[in-house]
């Protein structure tokens, strides 16, 4: 059960811009990550994903400590059957509980999901409180709708190679398929305050 009243996302941009997120439209908090607030500048972090075997790691070379981890529901690769990842079928690396808690390990601050472009073509829907389990593990979680992510990248779009920049959730899910090379960086001059009961 979500309280309201002590539940906000407030993410603040690099020209003062403030958004303050509407609970149940623009984000929605998980049981699964337990009641807590945490405050930080906002990473991006692919799709969240460590695997050894299929030699991509969305954390290489990536400081999360104390910051605002952003990552990609689901895995790469989703609609091609000759994926590292397994072709179309889904492998641990795309559960939540598992992105959480390699996120943890990192000593991210707070964990922000935006559902992947490909499962949500119709409709970006955000999942309910307990839809991930109910199980706290510590580390204020909340899913956030595309708008919102489009929102920030629009203003800060990540970098992409030499002169590559990426303004759209589409366009960043094509760059990660394309050739599994993580894009994992800082979204320029955006931070996130979070609180979740």
């Amino acid at each position: 059960e979500v309280v309201a009243e002590k539940t906000h996302l407030v993410l603040r941009g690099p020209e003062g811009q403030e958004l303050k997120l509407a609970l149940g439209k623009d984000y929605q908090p998980h049981a699964i990550g337990g009641n807590g607030k945490a405050s930080g500048p906002i990473v991006f972090a692919g799709y969240g994903i460590t695997a050894e075997k299929q030699k991509y790691d969305d954390y290489a070379h990536l400081d999360v400590e104390g910051k605002v981890v952003l990552i990609i529901r689901r895995e790469p690769q989703q609609n091609d059957p000759h994926s590292v990842f397994d072709g179309q079928d889904v492998t641990e690396h795309s559960y939540v509980r598992t992105k959480l808690e390699l996120a943890k390990k990192h000593k991210a601050a707070a964990v922000l999901l935006v559902n992947d472009p490909y499962s949500t073509k119709k409709e970006d829907v955000l999942t309910s409180p307990d839809q991930f389990g109910s199980r706290g593990l510590k580390i204020p979680f909340a899913h956030v709708s595309q708008k919102v992510v489009n929102e920030m990248l629009a203003v800060s779009p990540l970098k992409a190679g030499e002169n590559g920049e990426l303004n759209t959730l589409a366009k960043v899910e094509a760059k990660l398929d394309e050739n599994l090379q993580t894009l994992s960086q800082p979204l320029q001059g955006w931070s996130a305050d979070i609180e979740s009961t």
